[in-house]
């Protein structure tokens, strides 16, 4: 921060007109309606539109790409990128990283915000599936019980079936938490002794079952039922 004549402090010029950029950029963006794939303008032309300098958008967009929220493609040009939670994924991973000693219970945390988020969504997700029959789902719920009894492994199947819950809810943003958080369990995992949780008790059927029936109370059970062997196995 650098004193003005009166004493008061004044921003730094270059942080400023940083962040400003990255945001005149998600307004050209959202204003304009573009989507993910969609071409942003040249360098050149987003300088002449936003009237900062080259430095600025070069630097913005440098950022934007860190986020997920353009993507550069050496070449081509800038696109509108997916704004997936990949960045938060990899944040909340190098945090587990900063905890030496304490993978377990960050584990834990990681496990229970899935718990509270599939909670805190039941009302919405029985509403949506009551009477509904969804092939999709009882596909996945099929494949998992498969891969239990020849004990393999169905992480990526847990992963669909619970983003899917979401999603037929209508709930997108809730169902990319879910994803995220459900991949920093994976890599949380990764860094713990070998252990398998093909042998835990799960209970995708029943959830599905309430769900379909429209029974909120049992759907909550079951999702507590479907937890509750993670989150003792991690228990300190």
């Amino acid at each position: 921060m650098r004193r003005l004549g009166d004493g008061r402090r004044r921003p730094r010029t270059g942080v400023t007109r940083a962040t400003e950029t990255v945001e005149r950029i998600k307004q050209f963006i959202t204003t304009n309606g573009l989507q993910p794939g969609d071409c942003l303008p040249s360098e050149s032309d987003l300088c002449d539109r936003l009237g900062v300098s080259r430095s600025s958008v070069r630097e913005a967009v440098r950022t934007l790409s860190t986020l997920d929220i353009v993507d550069v493609q050496h070449g081509r040009g800038t696109f509108v990128g997916n704004a997936t939670l990949h960045p938060l994924v990899e944040t909340l991973a190098f945090r587990v990283d900063m905890l030496p000693g304490e993978n377990q219970q960050a584990l834990r945390e990681v496990i229970e915000v899935r718990r509270g988020i599939d909670l805190g969504e039941a009302r919405q997700v029985c509403s949506a599936l009551r009477g509904a029959g969804d092939e999709e789902l009882h596909r996945l719920v099929d494949r998992i019980t498969a891969a239990r009894k020849e004990g393999e492994s169905f992480a990526e199947l847990d992963r669909g079936f619970h983003v899917t819950l979401m999603r037929r809810a209508g709930r997108r943003i809730i169902a990319d938490l879910v994803a995220a958080f459900w991949e920093v369990q994976v890599v949380t995992m990764a860094k713990l002794p070998p252990s398998t949780v093909t042998d835990l008790p799960s209970a995708h059927a029943e959830i599905l079952k309430a769900a379909e029936a429209g029974d909120v109370n049992d759907y909550r059970r079951a999702v507590c039922t479907h937890y509750e062997p993670l989150l003792e196995r991690f228990r300190r």
